[in-house]
């Protein structure tokens, strides 16, 4: 099983959000997730923050932080291209 991956804006310092808008519909009516569920929450910056659903409330999902990690995704291996005239 894999964890869902949720992309959001994220502020440093939040223990708890609110999360609304597509991503709600998508977590609710495509992937079908409820409150425990464990989500992972990234903002495309290098951070990752482990949650869980605690609270839904008409179209909003309420989410506790659990985790912060720093990743880097980037890929070490170099590309070079040549081509000829």
């Amino acid at each position: 099983m894999s964890l869902n991956r949720i992309c959001v804006p994220l502020h440093a310092g939040l223990k708890e959000m609110w999360i609304d808008g597509p991503e709600t519909h998508h977590m609710l009516h495509v992937k079908r997730l409820g409150s425990g569920d464990r989500i992972v929450l990234f903002d495309g910056m290098g951070k990752e923050y482990d949650a869980e659903i605690v609270e839904i409330s008409d179209n909003k999902v309420k989410v506790k932080i659990c985790q912060i990690k720093t990743v880097n995704k980037e890929n070490n291996v170099e590309i070079d291209i040549a081509f000829a005239i």
